[in-house]
C-alpha cells in the first residue's frame, strides 16, 4: 500500500498531514500530546477508500505512539466507516446548517486508550442525558443579538474573537486561514459551519 504525505508543520509539535492513498485523499492533525489523530477532512474516490484510509491512518499512529483515530462525517458514511473498524461513538443533531447530524467516530489502538478514565464521570453523563426532555422551545436572544450562518468576510471577526476566548487553546481556532478553511471546505460533504451572534456590529459570540 502507497500512501504520500505532506508535512505542514516542525516535528514534535500539533502538525497538519495531508495524506493521498490509492481511493483516499485526507487532511489530518497528528497530536503527540493527545495521543492523537484527527482526520479534519477527507474525500473517498470510492467506498473502500475508508478500510485504505482506515489502514493507513492506523499505520502512521502506531509508529508514532499515537492511540487514536478520530473523524466525524455525514450519515451516507455510516457503514463505510462502520465496516472500515471504526466505533460510532456519538451523533450530534443538525450540525450541517441545522439540518443533517455528524456522526463521530473513533478507532483504538489500545485497551488502555478505550477505557473511560472516569467512569463515575460517564454513569453521571448518561443519567443527565436519561432525563432531559427530547423537545425544548424556541429560545429567545437578548435584544441586539442576531444569529446567522457565518461567511467568508466573517473570518477575521472570527478570529479575533477566538484569539481572546482561548489563548491557549493546543489548537488552531483561531488562525485566520483555518477559519476560512473550515468555512470554504466542501469536501466529502462535510463542510465546518459557524454560528455567529453579532452584537452592535461586532462578533460577540460563535459556535462551530
Amino acid at each position: 500500500m502507497t500512501a504520500s504525505i505532506k508535512i505542514l508543520a516542525q516535528p514534535g509539535q500539533d502538525s497538519w498531514r495531508d495524506i493521498t492513498g490509492r481511493s483516499f485523499n485526507c487532511r489530518i492533525l497528528v497530536s503527540p500530546f493527545n495521543r492523537r489523530i484527527t482526520v479534519y477532512r477527507f474525500n473517498l474516490i470510492r467506498a473502500a477508500g475508508a478500510e485504505e484510509m482506515v489502514q493507513v491512518l492506523t499505520g502512521k499512529a502506531r509508529a508514532q505512539g499515537l492511540d487514536k483515530i478520530w473523524l466525524k462525517c455525514v450519515t451516507r458514511w455510516k457503514n463505510t466507516f462502520g465496516d472500515a473498524g471504526m466505533k460510532l461513538e456519538a451523533s450530534i443533531p443538525g450540525y450541517y446548517k441545522g439540518e443533517e447530524p455528524a456522526l463521530v467516530f473513533a478507532r483504538y489502538l489500545s485497551a488502555r486508550r478505550q477505557t473511560p478514565s472516569n467512569s463515575r464521570g460517564v454513569e453521571l453523563v448518561e443519567k443527565l442525558i436519561s432525563g432531559l426532555k427530547k423537545e425544548t422551545g424556541k429560545q429567545i436572544l437578548p435584544a441586539g443579538i442576531t444569529s446567522k450562518w457565518a461567511q467568508r468576510e466573517h473570518c477575521a471577526d472570527l478570529a479575533r474573537l477566538f484569539s481572546r476566548v482561548f489563548p491557549t487553546y493546543p489548537w488552531h481556532v483561531y488562525i485566520f486561514v483555518h477559519i476560512k478553511s473550515n468555512l470554504l471546505n466542501q469536501e466529502s460533504g462535510d463542510p465546518a459551519n459557524y454560528v455567529i451572534r453579532p452584537k452592535e456590529m461586532e462578533c460577540s459570540s460563535a459556535s462551530h
